[in-house]
């Protein structure tokens, strides 16, 4: 007993007026001698009161609420600040994309039609691939960087931009108004 219980093993040989045995020794009678004295000593172990028992139980046993997961952490790294005149000069609007498809020889570009309330539609070319297909994209109302200088991405020409966050994850998610807003509806 003495690997688990420790201290209680010897109180128990005190008790009986004996000494410890050897291992090899357990298996044969009459070791000890007769007669032996039996002493009252403190108790071995605490009596255990039912209810607090019961109380344990219960406590180990009823349902327990699922942990709620925790919300990621998204890494903020700021930008240098900049003025209201410099945030004005950007051109928000809201579009509404007409088409959308693969770029070829591009694995993370789509290039769509954005209608920006103004004919004729804006070709955005967004590195969206992984996280939209295209049919997911027609149809969407998107927010729209529009006066964007146009650049050429994998030689197909992007005139805009469609304003996304990142999760924390890593996803890419696209900003949409929270109602519906008419195509060209500029963002304040």
């Amino acid at each position: 007993l003495r690997s688990f219980l420790l201290t209680t093993a010897d109180n128990a040989l005190a008790q009986l007026g004996v000494s410890a045995r050897a291992v090899e020794d357990l298996d044969k009678w009459g070791l000890y001698p007769n007669g032996n004295r039996i002493t009252v000593g403190d108790k071995l172990f605490q009596r255990l009161d039912p209810a607090q028992v019961l109380k344990a139980y219960e406590e180990l046993t009823a349902p327990k609420e699922p942990a709620k997961p925790e919300e990621p952490k998204v890494e903020i790294v700021h930008k240098p600040e900049i003025n209201i005149d410099a945030f004005g000069q950007v051109e928000l609007r809201v579009g509404k994309i007409l088409h959308c498809e693969k770029v070829p020889k591009a694995s993370k570009l789509l290039v769509s039609q954005v209608d920006l309330g103004e004919e004729p539609p804006r070709q955005i070319v967004s590195g969206i691939a992984k996280f939209y297909t295209p049919e997911e994209m027609v149809g969407k109302t998107v927010i729209v960087v529009a006066n964007l200088a146009p650049v050429k991405l994998c030689g197909v020409l992007s005139q805009g931009m469609l304003l996304c966050a990142t999760g924390a994850d890593g996803s890419i998610i696209l900003l949409t108004p929270e109602k519906d807003a008419p195509a060209g509806a500029e963002v304040r």
